[in-house]
């Protein structure tokens, strides 16, 4: 986990230590394991969710399977299970981590792309498990549950003892949520350029990445993802959004796509660069 992942997490952890400290102790030791266990209970069971509720197959492909086993090799990490769901919108997602880690790839993703571009695709959820990047997510999530559960408390009590700093208390409970939820979005941005940058280095070029991003986000615009619509809270985890025309854009996990190429590129005039950080 980088520094940059452990600064977010400082940063969330001690505006729930704030406001905990209104608590004491033992209230937001309560609220926060309580947090812990809803985001862990969610997190593991969020892949049979998903293949279960989508009828995911498992891929029989074996070039597939071999691409996949070849970029895990090559990041260290042991192959996730390989799933394909029916979904003309070309894009992909991992859930889970470690060894019961799944990539989830759609049906379109093979029509559209090509090979180099969808090893490309591949080498950049495979970057997200050697990162154990859904797992910080889920650590994230455990804070801003418990923050939000006490922030609401603590309106409640102040609004209840005390008209006149009601208002304050409700302003309390809108904003340090919405901070924190914040935080966890720059984190899960930052997850993005760097699973980016390490798909690049296993892949040798961005070049393939970037022709893969450049199409995928077009493609998002022209085929709308049956899965996404169906499960939204699993659309953050694809490679780009695939809900493109959401309104809430100060709330995506995923940078514009101009952006993440512009970094790809910057690597290209870099060549020393080679070791995954």
């Amino acid at each position: 986990m980088s520094w940059r992942v452990g600064l977010f997490l400082a940063a969330m952890f001690a505006v729930f230590v704030g406001i905990g400290s209104l608590f004491g102790f033992v209230g937001a030791a309560a609220a926060l394991s309580a947090a812990i266990v809803i985001s862990f209970c969610s997190f593991w069971s969020a892949a049979p969710k998903l293949l279960a509720s989508t009828h995911a197959a498992p891929v029989v492909d074996t070039r597939i399977l071999e691409m996949v086993d070849r970029i895990a090799i090559a990041a260290g990490i042991p192959s996730p299970g390989v799933y394909e769901i029916e979904d003309d919108q070309p894009n992909a997602l991992v859930i889970g981590g470690g060894e019961g880690a799944v990539l989830v790839l759609t049906s379109g993703l093979r029509f559209h792309l090509t090979d180099n571009e969808l090893r490309a695709v591949i080498a950049h959820e495979l970057a997200h498990i050697r990162n154990r990047d859904i797992l910080a997510c889920a650590l994230a999530a455990a804070l801003i549950c418990a923050i939000t559960a006490l922030t609401l408390t603590l309106a409640s009590v102040v609004s209840a003892l005390s008209r006149q700093r009601g208002s304050g208390a409700i302003i309390l409970a809108i904003f340090v949520p919405v901070i924190a939820l914040l935080l966890k979005l720059a984190m899960a941005r930052s997850f993005e350029y760097r699973a980016d940058r390490d798909a690049a280095i296993l892949c040798g070029s961005p070049r393939d990445l970037i022709s893969a991003l450049y199409k995928l986000d077009r493609l998002s615009y022209r085929f709308k993802s049956d899965v996404a619509l169906m499960h939204p809270s699993f659309a953050s985890l694809f490679i780009v959004n695939p809900l493109p025309e959401s309104w809430a854009g100060l709330f995506r996990v995923h940078p514009p796509t101009e952006r993440r190429v512009a970094r790809l590129q910057a690597m290209m005039e870099k060549p020393a660069e080679q070791e995954i950080a």
